[in-house]
C-alpha cells in the first residue's frame, strides 16, 4: 500500500491523482491535435497563396491581399458600400 499511515484513504488519494494525472495526459493529447490540425490547415493555406520562399515583407503581404481578393465570398453591392 503506497500510504500505510493513511488506511483505506491513502488508496483513494492514489487513485484520485491518477485520475487526475490521466485526465491532464488527455487534455494534454487534444490540444497537441487540435494544435497540429489548425497548423497543417495553415500550412495549406499558405502554400495557396504562392509567396516566394525569398520575398520581403510587403511582396508577402501582397500576395495575402490578393489571395483574399480572389477568393472572397464578399460582392459589391449597395449594402456592401
Amino acid at each position: 500500500m503506497p500510504f500505510p499511515h493513511f488506511g483505506k484513504s491513502g488508496a483513494g488519494i492514489a487513485v484520485l491523482i491518477g485520475a487526475i494525472a490521466a485526465f491532464l495526459v488527455a487534455r494534454a493529447a487534444l490540444d497537441w491535435r487540435s494544435d497540429k490540425l489548425a497548423n497543417d490547415r495553415a500550412d495549406e493555406i499558405v502554400a495557396l497563396m504562392r509567396i516566394p520562399p525569398q520575398s520581403d515583407f510587403h511582396q508577402a503581404m501582397d500576395a495575402v491581399r490578393m489571395f483574399i481578393n480572389d477568393h472572397s465570398q464578399d460582392k459589391v453591392d449597395a449594402v456592401f458600400r
